[in-house]
């Protein structure tokens, strides 16, 4: 019996040993991956590992300090940690540098420490998708697609405005420098950095593609999340109609590879409405504990989404408790979101003198010429528009273009409307949950037609995206509630989610037709090379960057209607709100004390946008004299023709 064991061990081996002898020669002569294919899906795979690798450490700092966070949507822990983390990195950054040295036994000693709640945040949020399991095929197919053709985008080097403008660039200067530093060129340093500082950490891990794959898997979390909270509190279907919602909108399914702050205030805004859900019909301490937070967080990465602070009270007013209960638990959240946020706003007081820098009052390198020019921008939105905003940024908002500048889909609109049918045959909890979400969302749209009305920017839908979540559920309760409408043969539940689908597939076509132009799948197995890419989708830009990397170390290069610094930095500074001219011209008021100015200021070089300067002077011109632009022409003549870069023009100061 033993014999036969042995013969069969060995009749084993020799036959595996057979197989990898034929498999292997084969994969030498036929050369199935080239070494820079290899290298680009090594690579791939690594990003992918540390954005997970980040997301499972946050999750379990969460799951650590949640009370019952096994009991919790997995989205509490998740948006707690992440807040944790940052806030982390923020006083490690400032304190002992950032580094592989610093940040490497940190963060292994964390895992070690984590990984039996990191394990259970996946498995927990394994459970939340087999909730979705009985799933609306179209919709999940159309999604899933478009969800996965963004990923390639974000394993690819950066290519988004705002992204190569502060969101990378900010976290580019931190490890070049080795530590949290001031960044006096870039005004943006100053808001909330929360976002900026877990990009940090992934920059700092897997390079340059990092930042945007850990946004967009965050994204699918959060999506996922949305979708399982829907199909709690109605039914499955309901999960994928909150989906659909999302997902039939250009920018925000777009926005998944961008290395913005939109996913994780998309995250952050679904945690706070499901502990303002809790607070109001589960009170206790640790929710309003956690209200508070989500509301903090959330204020940590945009002012904007500071909006969810004054919700947080409408909502606590809602309870139509004693006033001094109101006043106790108000004063909970409002001591937690002020905990929460402090760090930013300390860093901000310590280098600038300004807690709220860039704004409110000048300081710093935003004195009154500049924050005039960035606070002051006349709203073009009637009164007409901000009456009646959830139609004019529905209807009006087109991805890129000036206004709500977001196409964010038909369905959140036209579903949202519908929660109210069928209102009596719902039971109690559900009327409860709906009233709260649209009194919030209601709120939250008053409160943004007033800020339309005072700023240009304020008319945007990003910069108010932290509403999103309980617009998608409003959005899910009325297809839900159209599904119970039957008129003979006639189901309009169906009809419904077929215009669902249709939209969903609208915007799986537009994204196709946008991302397979890029590249980016063949950058990622290394097809095409980085600059190949660069070259192909920031044209004239990435000329001027390769030129600028080959200027001596010692130059810093002054940008003119240019924001984007993010693959030339350190040595070239953006004109980051386009004010830069504005700011000089009116300062210096000739040619030659701005060129002595410049010079002064250590400069070397000057980059001009002719592009740029050309759309400014023919449509943005109205805080600009005619004299303005003899003086830019003056300054252009005496430093000679300069050398052409495309749509660029680099000019030698020295």
């Amino acid at each position: 019996m033993k014999i036969t064991k042995n013969k069969k061990t060995l009749s084993g081996l020799a036959a595996l040993t057979w197989l990898m002898t034929v498999t292997l020669g084969y994969v030498v002569t036929h050369k199935a991956f080239s070494p820079e294919m290899l290298t680009g899906i090594l690579g791939s795979l690594w990003r992918i590992l540390i954005a997970a690798s980040l997301i499972s450490l946050a999750a379990g700092l969460g799951q650590k300090i949640i009370p019952g966070a096994a009991k919790t949507p997995t989205i509490l822990p998740l948006a707690l940690g992440l807040g944790i983390l940052s806030t982390a990195t923020l006083l490690i950054g400032l304190s002992l540098g950032i580094s592989l040295i610093v940040f490497g036994p940190i963060l292994l000693t964390l895992i070690f420490w984590l990984w039996r709640d990191m394990l259970t945040f996946w498995r927990n949020f394994s459970h939340e998708i087999n909730l979705l399991a009985p799933a609306q095929t179209g919709i999940a197919i159309l999604g899933a697609l478009i969800v996965l053709l963004n990923l390639p985008i974000a394993l690819a080097p950066p290519l988004a405005f705002d992204a190569l403008t502060y969101h990378l660039t900010l976290p580019l200067h931190y490890l070049q420098a080795g530590r949290i530093v001031y960044v006096p060129e870039i005004m943006f340093w100053g808001m909330p950095q929360l976002t900026e500082m877990l990009y940090t950490l992934a920059l700092l891990l897997a390079g340059k593609a990092g930042p945007a794959s850990l946004s967009w898997l965050l994204g699918l979390l959060t999506i996922i999340s949305l979708g399982h909270y829907a199909a709690q509190k109605f039914n499955p279907n309901a999960g994928w109609i909150a989906i659909a919602a999302l997902l039939s909108g250009y920018t925000l399914s777009t926005s998944l590879s961008w290395a913005y702050v939109e996913w994780i205030l998309l995250l952050l805004g679904l945690a706070w409405l499901i502990t303002l859900q809790q607070v109001c019909t589960e009170p206790g301490p640790g929710s309003l504990i956690l209200l508070g937070a989500f509301s903090g967080l959330a204020l940590s990465v945009k002012y904007t989404a500071g909006l969810l602070t004054i919700l947080a009270f409408v909502g606590l007013l809602l309870r139509r408790q004693k006033p001094l209960h109101f006043l106790r638990d108000a004063l909970t959240v409002g001591l937690t979101l002020t905990l929460i946020s402090l760090p930013w706003w300390l860093k901000n007081l310590a280098w600038t003198g300004n807690p709220f820098y860039p704004l409110l009052f000048p300081t710093a390198e935003m004195d009154a010429l500049r924050l005039s020019f960035y606070q002051n921008i006349p709203s073009h939105a009637t009164l007409l528009d901000s009456l009646t905003l959830p139609w004019y940024i529905t209807q009006w908002g087109v991805d890129g273009k000036s206004g709500p500048s977001a196409s964010i889909g038909p369905l959140l609109l036209g579903f949202s409307a519908l929660a109210w049918l069928g209102w009596k045959n719902r039971p109690n909890d559900q009327q409860k949950l709906i009233r709260l979400t649209a009194i919030v969302l209601a709120a939250g749209f008053g409160l943004w037609a007033i800020a339309s009305q005072r700023n240009d920017l304020l008319i945007q839908s990003r910069l108010f995206i932290s509403l999103f979540p309980a617009w998608a559920l409003l959005a899910a309760a009325g297809h839900e509630a159209l599904s119970t409408l039957k008129a003979g043969t006639i189901r309009f539940g169906r009809i419904a989610l077929v215009v669902a689908i249709l939209f969903v597939g609208f915007n799986l076509l537009e994204t196709l037709t946008k991302t397979l132009p890029k590249r980016a799948l063949e950058a990622n197995l290394g097809l095409i090379s980085e600059n190949a890419y660069l070259e192909r989708n920031l044209g004239d830009l990435h000329l001027v960057n390769q030129t600028i990397q080959t200027l001596a170390p010692t130059s810093r290069v002054l940008m003119l209607w240019e924001t984007r610094s993010f693959y030339c930095a350190p040595r070239c500074d953006p004109d980051e709100i386009i004010d830069r001219w504005y700011h000089d011209v009116q300062t210096y008021n000739n040619p030659e004390a701005i060129l002595a100015a410049w010079k002064a200021q250590g400069y070397s070089h000057l980059l001009i946008s002719d592009e740029g300067a050309s759309f400014v002077r023919a449509f943005d011109n109205a805080k600009f004299k005619d004299s303005d632009w003899k003086i830019l022409d003056e300054v252009r003549a005496r430093l000679g023709t300069g050398q052409k870069i495309g749509t660029y023009t680099l000019y030698n100061l020295k």
